[in-house]
This record gives C-alpha cells, sequence and structure tokens, in this order.
C-alpha cells in the first residue's frame, strides 16, 4: 500500500512535479499516442464518467506495453501504474495549487467530522493535480506535495480516491475506495492496511498515523471541492482551472498536454482575513454581570442538500468549509463566509 516507489534528486529551479514530469516521459515515451487510441477507441469499453481521464486499465497497459511487451507486469512493477494514473493525467493541465499558509494550517487542522458523502469529491477542478504542503512531514521525511485524482473502475463501477504523496525518501500510493461518506473511507483504509500490515513491518501505531495524515490532506482536497472555492491564476486573474478538450487532427483526436505548469493560488483573500490582528473585548455585557472571555471557535465542515426532495432530479449535497472565528471578540460580529 505504502512505501517508497521511485526515490529520487530534485533540482532546485523546476517544480518537483515537472521534473516528475520529465522523468516519466522518458521512460514511457509512448504514453501519449496510447492514451489517444485508447480515448479514441471507447466504443465497446465500458463507460466512465467525466471526471476520470482514464481508468487505471488503461494505465496498466501503458506500463505493460513498456514494460513487459503487453504481458502481465511483475509484482515489482505494479507500482509504475500508480505512477502513470496520477502524474500522466496530470500532464494534461499540470495545475500546481499554493494554499496560502494561514488557510494551509487551518485547513490542517479542520477535522472531518460528521457525514461528508464522497460525491462531493466529483468536483476536483481537474483530472489530476498537485497540491504543495511546505513544511509538512510524512513518516519522518518532508513533504512537499501530492498529486490527487480519481477512479472509476469501470468493470464493476467501484471507485477511488489516489493520493501519490511527493515525499523526499520517494513516491507513495494511497489509494482510498468511496462510496458512503469520507469516514467509511477512512475506516475501511484502516481495515486494509491492518490486512496489509499482518504480512509486513506496518504497526497500528503506523496505520493509525497514516489515517490521520490522509484525513488531513483530506481537507486540503475538500476545500477545492466546495461550493465556491477562492482559486485564482495571478498571471491570468479571473480565470478558472478546467478539463482540457481533445482537438480533432488528420489521425482522428489527441489530447494535447499543457505547454507548462500552471499556478493556482488558494485563499489569498481569506488568508489575509486570517491574518488581522484579533482585537478581544473581556468587557461583561452590560446587564449581566457576568464577564465573556473571547474564545475561539474552530474551523468545520458544513454541508446541506439542495434540490426537490422528490422527483426525477438529484439533490445535489453543497459543502461548505467555515474559517475559524473569535466569539467573544470582534470578529465574531463580522458576517464572513469561510468560501468569500
Amino acid at each position: 500500500m505504502a512505501g517508497a516507489l521511485w526515490p529520487k534528486k530534485m533540482k532546485n529551479n523546476i517544480p518537483r512535479p515537472l521534473q516528475a514530469l520529465h522523468a516519466l516521459t522518458r521512460d514511457y515515451p509512448r504514453m501519449g499516442r496510447i492514451l489517444d487510441d485508447f480515448l479514441s477507441n471507447r466504443e465497446g469499453l465500458p463507460d466512465w464518467p467525466p471526471y476520470v481521464l482514464m481508468p487505471m486499465g488503461g494505465w496498466y497497459a501503458i506500463a505493460s506495453s513498456h514494460l513487459a511487451g503487453g504481458q502481465l507486469l511483475g509484482v515489482d512493477q505494479a507500482s509504475e501504474v500508480s505512477r502513470l494514473a496520477a502524474i500522466g493525467a496530470w500532464r494534461y493541465s499540470q495545475g500546481i495549487y499554493r494554499i496560502a499558509p494561514e488557510l494551509l494550517q487551518a485547513l490542517l487542522d479542520s477535522p472531518l467530522e460528521g457525514t461528508i458523502p464522497t460525491d462531493v469529491l466529483h468536483c476536483l477542478p481537474e483530472w489530476c493535480l498537485y497540491i504543495e504542503t511546505p513544511g509538512m512531514i510524512w513518516h519522518g521525511e518532508a513533504l512537499y506535495g501530492f498529486w490527487v485524482h480519481l477512479e472509476h473502475d469501470a468493470n464493476d463501477g467501484h471507485e477511488e480516491l489516489r493520493l501519490f504523496l511527493d515525499a523526499e525518501g520517494g513516491f507513495q500510493a494511497y489509494p482510498l475506495h468511496l462510496g458512503g461518506d469520507l469516514g467509511a473511507a477512512i475506516e475501511g483504509f484502516l481495515t486494509e492496511a491492518r490486512r496489509h500490515g499482518a504480512i509486513s513491518a506496518q504497526t497500528e501505531s503506523d496505520v493509525r498515523g497514516d489515517a490521520e495524515g490522509l484525513s488531513r490532506l483530506l481537507s486540503l482536497i475538500l476545500y477545492l471541492c466546495t461550493d465556491a472555492p477562492e482559486i485564482d491564476d495571478t498571471r491570468r486573474p479571473g480565470s478558472r482551472p478546467d478539463h482540457p478538450r481533445p482537438k480533432r487532427v488528420k489521425s482522428g483526436w489527441r489530447l494535447f498536454p499543457a505547454q507548462s505548469p500552471r499556478i493556482w493560488t488558494v485563499g489569498q483573500e481569506l488568508a489575509a482575513w486570517l491574518r488581522e490582528p484579533t482585537q478581544v473585548s473581556n468587557s461583561c455585557p452590560e446587564g449581566t454581570g457576568r464577564t465573556v472571555r473571547a474564545h475561539l471557535r474552530r474551523a468545520h465542515w458544513h454541508g446541506y442538500w439542495t434540490g426537490p426532495r422528490k422527483g426525477d432530479s438529484p439533490q445535489k449535497f453543497v459543502l461548505r468549509w467555515i474559517h475559524p472565528l473569535i466569539a467573544g471578540g470582534h470578529r465574531d460580529k463580522e458576517d464572513v463566509d469561510g468560501d468569500r
């Protein structure tokens, strides 16, 4: 499940995910051609949803073509499918999401409580994206960021949220089985990790640590799936991330990769609000005869269903992140929204 897949040295002047992409295209020079053929000849194949570029079976075929002559991959080669699926899908948009430090910390500290349906993850802004995680540690090593994308098994319909971590010691893949709510997804991870740990060196402490770490990373992902996340490109203000469209060429349809990475800044205005000095008032309200101390209401997730309860139109779950509030001071009097 976890484990370093590719220890590597990175150059300081080139974004880490771009260096990983350069290495991938060197290792799999026919990757783009095979993907175009796969997407152009979907007749007779089970369908998959638009938020998935290509199911894992397609990426397996690319790995098999390059590493095993189209035959079954060996046990030591199977991890390459995770690498291909994450970085290969990221190749077409190359979005790097840079969350403002104050918002990053507030999101990491927001617990995943309540019932959050996994369907909200279908709102990921791109097929695969890279989220930077400056200052984070994973298994005692620096975690620079991670790729995240969705998987849909075209045969049985089950879905996964797949995280591909970019740590100092190498890449690590973590699939979360979806269906129901995110709490169940984490519990499913724990069950599978314990089963895996029974035949490996993983301890219960390791498994619990991974689950807690994944829950924190999920908060970063969820913010990008909220009803109105604050995402912008400082070079092209007002633009939004999207899925690229294939273009017709002489040989058929072709999906062109992005020309270069694109930095998306996340939560700049919200972070500025979080940076504001808190003017706390400890004076007692007139007529109450008691002192009300200011205290912090921690950030949390809030969601609700919209749409008709009856009829053919499905309801939609709207997710919002409610930022920290200072109760008893001046900040709690401001009518601000975590998604502004």
